[in-house]
């Protein structure tokens, strides 16, 4: 649940934006569709160890404290597996929220559905395969792009979407994760399950 000072941050960060909805046989966007999952970067990490000790000494220098997936400071690693698996046997399916970063990086947002979906689906998925949402942060004015109808039309949501995107480009610009920095949703995914 997000707390009203971080729900104000995220709306502080967004003063225009464009919107538009896509459809999964746009020819303009079909390679996109076809990228993996798994190949998205992922702001959180499941556990400290000697691979992700970079990324938590960066996540630290730039204030970025929820570094663990779930925010717990010191993670349960079987207690978010569970969390995951509830997700991938559930019938809900929730967008989750693809950042084109500045960096030109695709970022996922929702870990635990995107998490959920590899688990479920299987790791190799596409996007194509899911239910999301693209936010491309790369131009003055970012825009969002619905897939299939993925976002319901509620401005305030949308912003509030925008916001969290653009935090991601805010910690880069503060030198959060070089593009020689790489954790995937892959690399959480295999440190959860295996």
């Amino acid at each position: 649940m997000l707390s009203n000072n971080e729900i104000m941050a995220a709306l502080s960060r967004v003063r225009d934006y464009e919107y538009k909805n896509i459809y999964l046989d746009d020819e303009k966007y079909i390679s996109f569709f076809e990228r993996l999952v798994k190949s998205c970067q992922c702001k959180y990490i499941s556990k400290l160890s000697k691979s992700t000790q970079i990324l938590y000494q960066l996540a630290k220098i730039v204030g970025f404290d929820n570094i663990f997936l779930g925010y717990n400071k010191k993670p349960n690693l079987k207690e978010e597996m569970e969390k995951i698996r509830q997700l991938s046997y559930s019938k809900e399916n929730r967008p989750i929220r693809i950042i084109i970063a500045n960096d030109n990086r695709l970022w996922a947002d929702n870990t635990f559905w995107a998490l959920a979906y590899m688990d479920r689906i299987g790791v190799n998925i596409k996007l194509k395969d899911i239910p999301f949402y693209i936010v491309d942060t790369t131009k003055k004015v970012p825009s969002i792009i619905s897939v299939n109808g993925s976002v319901i039309e509620n401005e305030e949501d949308i912003k509030i979407a925008i916001g969290y995107s653009l935090r991601i480009n805010e910690l880069l610009d503060e030198g959060w994760r070089s593009t020689e920095v790489s954790y995937t949703l892959e690399d959480i995914y295999n440190e959860i399950f295996y």
